[in-house]
C-alpha cells in the first residue's frame, strides 16, 4: 500500500491522482490479498506487477518499459501488453525494451538495436528484427562446448548441433515432408549406468515463440547407459513445417535434474517448400501456420430421408463421383 504511494510520487503523480486510481491500480496488479504484506516478501513476479501497475495509470507522455513481460503469468502478460497497445494508439510513445521478438512485432512499428550500449541499426520492427536475428546466428558460430549462457550442473553439455538427411549427410536446408535426422552431439563427465538420461528440444520460430517441443520420454524412450561422448539421434519423418526459419534449444536431463540448456539456442535450420502431401506439388502457402497436418478426407452422406445425390467433383469440375 505505501509502496503505490511513494511509486506514484516519485513518477510524478500527485497524492489526489493516487487516491483517485488506488483501487484500479491494485485491481490491475491482482495482489488484493497481498496488499498489507512487506514488499520485501513478495516474488520478483509480484513486485514488478505492483510496479507495471502503478505505471499504467501514469497517463505519461513516455512510457518507457524493460522486460516486464518476463514474470507473471501468461494472462497478466497480455494485460500488460494490451496496455501498451492503448498507450500507443493513444498517441503517446512506448519505449520496449525486451529479447521477445513476438511481443516487439506486435507491439512496436519502429525499433532501435543495441550491443553493449552502442546502436547497431534503427529502422522499421522488421528490419531491426532481421539484424538481431543475424547478429545471433553470427554468434553461434563459436563452438557450442564454449558457450556461456547455459543452465544446469553440466554432467552432460551439447558440443554440436546438425541436421542430416536420411543417409546421414550435413545438410543446411531442409525441404517440408523430407525425413531428416537431428543430431546432438555431447561430452560427460564419466560414463553413465543405471541412470535415467531423457533429452529432448524445443522448436522456436524466428521470432522467439515456441512452436513444439519433443523429449525422449513423450515417446518412452529414456536412456539408461551413456557413453562419455557420442549423438543423439532424433529422427523425424516428413518435416511437418512450412518453409521459414527455425531455432533450435536442446535440453537434458540425468535422473530428473536439469544437466545443460543452452539458453540461446545451438543455432538455426532453413525449410524449403516441399512436396509435403505427394500432390505433385510445392507446399508454398505459410501464412496460416507454421505446421502441415497429414489428414485423410472422405465424404459420407447422412441419411434424412430425403431423395437426391451427392456428387463429388474433381479439381478441373468435372463429375469424378456419384453417391446416391
Amino acid at each position: 500500500r505505501e509502496n503505490i504511494y511513494m511509486n506514484g510520487s516519485i513518477l510524478g503523480m500527485s497524492r489526489k491522482e493516487i487516491d483517485r486510481k488506488f483501487d484500479e491500480i491494485v485491481a490491475f496488479s491482482e495482489i488484493e490479498q497481498f496488499l498489507d504484506t512487506p514488499v520485501k516478501r513478495y516474488s520478483s513476479g509480484m513486485y514488478v506487477r505492483l510496479a507495471f501497475a502503478v505505471a499504467a495509470h501514469l497517463e505519461p507522455e513516455i512510457l518507457i518499459v524493460d522486460e516486464v513481460l518476463a514474470v507473471g503469468d501468461a494472462g497478466f502478460q497480455k494485460k500488460c501488453l494490451g496496455i501498451m497497445t492503448e498507450v500507443a494508439k493513444g498517441g503517446r510513445t512506448v519505449l520496449y525494451v525486451s529479447h521477445n521478438m513476438a511481443s516487439i512485432q506486435r507491439l512496436c512499428h519502429r525499433g532501435l538495436l543495441l550491443d553493449t550500449g552502442k546502436l547497431i541499426s534503427t529502422g522499421s520492427i522488421c528490419g531491426v528484427i532481421g539484424d538481431y536475428l543475424r547478429m545471433q546466428e553470427k554468434a553461434s558460430e563459436i563452438a557450442l562446448q564454449h558457450f556461456q549462457n547455459r543452465t544446469g550442473n553440466r554432467q552432460v553439455i551439447f558440443t554440436y548441433f546438425e541436421v542430416r538427411d536420411k543417409l546421414g549427410h550435413p545438410i543446411t536446408k531442409v525441404q517440408s515432408g523430407q525425413d531428416v535426422l537431428l543430431v546432438f552431439g555431447y561430452r560427460s563427465r564419466e560414463p553413465f549406468v543405471d541412470k535415467r538420461v531423457n533429452v529432448g528440444f524445443g522448436i522456436h520460430s524466428s521470432t522467439g515463440e515456441r512452436l513444439t517441443v519433443l523429449y525422449s520420454s513423450h515417446t518412452g524412450q529414456e536412456l539408461y547407459v551413456l557413453p562419455i561422448t557420442g549423438e543423439f539421434h532424433c529422427e523425424v519423418k516428413r518435416f511437418p513445417f512450412n518453409p521459414g526459419r527455425y531455432y533450435m534449444y536442446p535440453r537434458i536431463e540425468v535422473n530428473g535434474v536439469e544437466s545443460d540448456y543452452p539458453r540461446d539456442g545451438v543455432g538455426c535450420f532453413d525449410v524449403e517448400s516441399g512436396d509435403f502431401y505427394y500432390t505433385g506439388r510445392q507446399t508454398i502457402d505459410r501464412s496460416y501456420s507454421p505446421f502441415l497436418m497429414v489428414g485423410n478426407w472422405r465424404l459420407s452422406q447422412i441419411k434424412s430421408g430425403l431423395s437426391g445425390e451427392l456428387v463429388a467433383r474433381s479439381n478441373n469440375g468435372e463429375c469424378s463421383e456419384t453417391l446416391e
